[in-house]
């Protein structure tokens, strides 16, 4: 069975996540000039930009990002995501769900 939910809606950004038996996708619009806080975690990650231009950083290490781009996130890397212009940054993210 999947699930969608609202997960955040602030000033920052707006985040949905579906969730499934064995995997989670989540869609966030990072706001203009607003980055995300950072993480890192024990399991892979894919990120997909979808509309919009900013930079990841991986373990920082800048990474320009733009429509089409995918970046992959190793386990426990640390990555976080900027954006630095006047227009939403969209991305999907998807991962094995917790077991």
């Amino acid at each position: 069975m999947w699930t969608v939910k609202e997960r955040a809606n602030n000033e920052t950004y707006h985040i949905w996540d579906v969730e499934g038996d064995e995997v989670v996708m989540s869609r966030t619009i990072l706001r203009c000039m607003k980055s995300t806080k950072g993480h890192a975690h024990p399991h892979e990650e894919i990120y997909h930009f979808v509309s919009g231009s900013g930079v990841m950083e991986i373990d920082h290490v800048p990474w320009s990002v733009d429509p089409g781009r995918f970046k992959i996130i190793h386990p426990n890397q640390h990555h976080r995501v900027f954006n630095m212009t006047g227009e939403e940054l969209v991305f999907v993210c998807c991962w094995r769900a917790p077991q």
